[in-house]
């Protein structure tokens, strides 16, 4: 945790003159747990360090679990050295030294109930009916992983058949479908040429919708903007759940989702409506300037078009674009030099 790469901590917290409990800190690979200590052992030996002088700490300080029946428990002996040294020269003025003797459960034993409110690190459940602890933050999925699962879910699978149906009815128009957190799918209820409304982002994980091959058939800011307000409401920590997905003619299929935690989601309202309509139309421009260039792919034009929407919409590497081709899902990026990548998701 710190310069000498400690992977264990205890604090003790004091009141009117006293140790009250002790704050360890534990760190497994790149996470770290608290958890409030109560126990007689390291309160005393921490009452000695803390209000006693330096002379009178000398020796060992071992406390009791003597007489505990440990048959059910791994148990170990941690020896503890403390070193005095002076503040000003750095010298060595006392070394001292104690043994604690710590037990880790192996089997379906009865332990005093634990306080939930004293309950702070991985996986602690409290005692009797008290709840839980304060979960980790969870971490972000890998996104070819994410991608792969959303594909072979049955509403997603179910929304992208309808929506490729439509297109192919010669219908025309825009429709668009609601992923919500709650119950089945729901179509979108104002659509028009080239735009759909998704409605409350608070009720979604995500949204579908398709694009009609005489625009740009990849998302617009007005898209991006409403995949921002989906993932404002996910969970603490679950940003990478919300998404945006479009489909097109030609076989034309993406997923986008938010690249970081709500920490760095643009503050609510960053968009207004002029400004969308602005993006959106600087995207048209950068369209028929690219249309014809025919060293260039269809979808290399696209993404083109999208990231540098992304630059005027501030939010450069902060969007994760993801495009479905022949089943297959590539994850689209660009280098610090402005080019464009794909990197296939190993299956």
């Amino acid at each position: 945790m710190g310069t000498f790469d400690e992977s264990f901590l205890e604090v003790p917290i004091s009141r009117n003159g006293k140790i009250n409990y002790i704050l360890t800190a534990e760190r497994i690979g790149d996470r770290v747990f608290f958890k409030i200590k109560n126990e007689k052992n390291s309160n005393d030996f921490f009452n000695l360090l803390v209000f006693k002088e330096r002379n009178q700490l000398k020796g060992k300080i071992i406390s009791g679990n003597e007489n505990e029946a440990f048959s059910k428990s791994n148990c170990y002996t941690v020896q503890v050295t403390w070193t005095w040294t002076s503040e000003t020269t750095g010298q060595v003025l006392q070394v001292d030294t104690f043994n604690e003797t710590r037990c880790k459960p192996s089997g379906p034993v009865l332990t005093e109930p634990t306080t939930p409110g004293d309950c702070l690190e991985e996986n602690c459940t409290g005692g009797g009916t008290g709840g839980g602890g304060y979960p980790y933050t969870p971490e972000q999925k890998d996104p070819c992983e994410t991608t792969k699962e959303l594909l072979q879910n049955n509403d997603v699978k179910n929304v992208v058949t309808n929506l490729k149906e439509h297109m192919a009815s010669g219908q025309g128009g825009e429709k668009g479908w609601r992923l919500n957190k709650t119950g089945a799918p729901s179509q979108t209820t104002q659509n028009s040429a080239h735009r759909v409304s998704f409605g409350d982002p608070s009720t979604m994980n995500g949204g579908y919708h398709n694009h009609t091959g005489t625009g740009v058939n990849i998302f617009s800011a007005t898209d991006i903007s409403t995949l921002i307000e989906i993932v404002r409401y996910q969970s603490i920590g679950s940003t990478g759940n919300g998404y945006m997905g479009v489909v097109a003619p030609n076989g034309i299929h993406y997923v986008i989702y938010f690249n970081g935690s709500h920490a760095d989601l643009p503050i609510s309202g960053s968009y207004s409506d002029a400004q969308l309509k602005y993006f959106d139309n600087m995207q048209w421009k950068d369209y028929l300037e690219i249309v014809h260039d025919n060293n260039l792919s269809t979808s290399q034009k696209l993404e083109s078009i999208f990231f540098s929407t992304l630059d005027r919409m501030g939010l450069k590497d902060k969007l994760i674009l993801q495009r479905i081709e022949d089943n297959k899902v590539l994850t689209i990026a660009q280098n610090s030099q402005g080019h464009l990548g794909s990197s296939p998701c190993h299956n």
